[in-house]
């Protein structure tokens, strides 16, 4: 099985799992909201390549 990945929000700092990160679609791109200040932004794929 693979681990659930962490997420970390660009705009305040917090840290979670990816899964607590609602995903959303705005005009076809993806984003994730952030659970603590509603910041939304697009998730990095694959990030363990970076």
């Amino acid at each position: 099985m693979i681990p659930p990945l962490r997420r970390r929000c660009p705009r305040c700092g917090h840290r979670d799992w990816t899964t607590r990160f609602e995903a959303v679609r705005v005009e076809g791109d993806r984003l994730v909201v952030c659970p603590a200040c509603d910041h939304r932004f697009e998730p990095a794929e694959k990030p363990w390549y970076r």
